[in-house]
């Protein structure tokens, strides 16, 4: 990252998070609920969610709050690589 310098004034670009650093407890929730579903159906939402297709767990949710949820259960089900596969 570049720092610009202006006579006794320091610049620096602001980066903005991709995701919130505090997701909304509901938002929490609701992934949790998805998780307990098992790791072929999670993999099934993530394919859905990836398409564009809304899930029940996802009709009443902004675009981001659907981006949020789609990264976080990317980001969980990494953990289980290919000891659990969708199919």
């Amino acid at each position: 990252m570049q720092t610009q310098t202006v006579p006794h004034l320091q610049v620096t670009p602001q980066v903005q998070p991709l995701a919130r650093e505090r997701p909304d407890p509901l938002l929490e929730a609701r992934l949790e609920a998805m998780c307990e579903k098992g790791c072929r159906l999670v993999w099934g939402d993530i394919a859905a969610l990836e398409r564009g297709d809304p899930l029940p767990e996802t009709r009443d949710l902004t675009a981001v709050e659907v981006r949020w949820l789609l990264a976080e259960l990317k980001q969980v089900m990494s953990v289980y690589g290919a000891r659990c596969t969708a199919g």
